[in-house]
């Protein structure tokens, strides 16, 4: 709940309204959330409104891929296969896929289970690629 109300906090200082109205409808203190729903939304508006941190934050994902913490590797990569899954064609050229992808796919061999499925679930999200 910290970090929802923390994110909620943020939203107004990003100068998106769609990300504030997303942080504000999703992000409620005491209410359970889906988290792949959550982020899938959130990467679409990423994608238009910072279209040009999209490289950004897919190479920031990816260094968190090395994470210590299962949680943290498996968000990670989550969030950069909806990043990447719904980056529109014209765009995708910004990205360097081949790295991504490689790092992906080394995150099947983590010994986290919970890693595994996440990466595996990140690269069935990129099937257009």
């Amino acid at each position: 709940d910290a970090c929802k109300l923390t994110l909620c906090q943020l939203g107004p200082l990003l100068g998106s309204e769609a990300t504030k109205a997303l942080f504000d409808k999703e992000l409620v203190v005491g209410r359970p959330m889906h988290y792949g729903e959550f982020v899938n939304n959130l990467s679409k508006i990423l994608i238009v409104d910072f279209k040009d941190k999209v490289s950004f934050y897919t190479m920031n994902c990816v260094n968190q891929f090395k994470s210590d913490w299962t949680d943290v590797k498996s968000n990670a990569a989550l969030f950069t296969g909806f990043l990447l899954g719904n980056l529109p064609e014209k765009q995708r050229k910004r990205i360097t896929k081949e790295h991504v992808c490689g790092e992906l796919v080394r995150l099947l061999r983590d010994p986290a289970t919970e890693v595994r499925k996440k990466a595996a679930e990140a690269i069935g999200l990129l099937y257009d690629y």
